[in-house]
């Protein structure tokens, strides 16, 4: 995956993703997502990503995975569509004659799922470069014309299997494990196996240690510690 545009840029740019997380209220995010997708921070930003993640700072290259726990009405869905509209719509995905990239979010539920793609939808309407860019849409997806399709759907494991995923991202909750039995609200549903991924951003609101969120953070910090988090209040 190749950007075809730093996210500061589009983040900044009226005519393309610069209407979505506007206003201080949405600092934070906007540092982690530039963090995530390996570009430098300004010093106030590095700031935020040092109080949020407690790195001293910011990757410097694309990461492989992003967990964020984050509290309620904390711009969680909104957030993940910003993002998974650059990487579908704003970047260059190497695809074979006639295959299809699939830049995959997976929800809670399906009104959680409904609520991301509402997201999603209104960052293309509201710059012309990218509704020029959107071919069909459905009540799960987005159709580009650049062979790439950005979907939402409610969590289910065996219905990601056998895709070529751009990019995976988990509202609310990362995806579930391979068995019948839904996973208990405390304890987070696990990421689709490899190969069928190339990134994995997973997303839930805050709730007790435990589970393979809390694991990831684990591996993360090579210590067993709490899940850091942070209060986003919206205006």
């Amino acid at each position: 995956m190749t950007p075809l545009c730093p996210l500061r840029r589009a983040l900044s740019d009226p005519k393309l993703l610069g209407t979505t997380l506007q206003g201080d209220s949405w600092a934070a995010w906007r540092a982690l997502l530039i963090a995530a997708m390996g570009e430098a921070l300004t010093p106030e930003e590095r700031a935020l990503f040092m109080q949020l993640t407690g790195r001293e700072r910011e990757p410097l290259q694309r990461v492989a995975e992003l967990v964020a726990v984050v509290g309620r009405r904390g711009g969680k869905s909104r957030a993940l569509a910003v993002l998974a509209v650059y990487l579908a719509a704003l970047c260059e995905h190497r695809l074979a004659p006639g295959e299809r990239g699939l830049v995959l979010v997976v929800a809670q539920n399906q009104r959680a799922a409904r609520i991301v793609l509402d997201y999603a939808e209104a960052c293309f309407d509201a710059a012309p470069a990218l509704r020029a860019l959107v071919v069909s849409r459905n009540n799960e997806s987005i159709q580009l014309n650049t062979g790439v399709q950005l979907e939402v759907r409610w969590q289910s494991f065996r219905a990601v299997r056998g895709f070529t995923l751009s990019r995976t991202g988990g509202a609310r909750t990362a995806m579930p494990t391979p068995t019948s039995r839904p996973s208990p609200p405390s304890v987070p549903a696990s990421p689709p196996p490899r190969p069928a991924r190339a990134g994995v951003v997973a997303i839930r609101a805050q709730g007790r240690a435990v589970g393979l969120l809390q694991q990831a953070l684990r591996r993360a910090w090579r210590v067993d510690r709490a899940c850091c988090s942070w209060h986003h209040a919206r205006p």
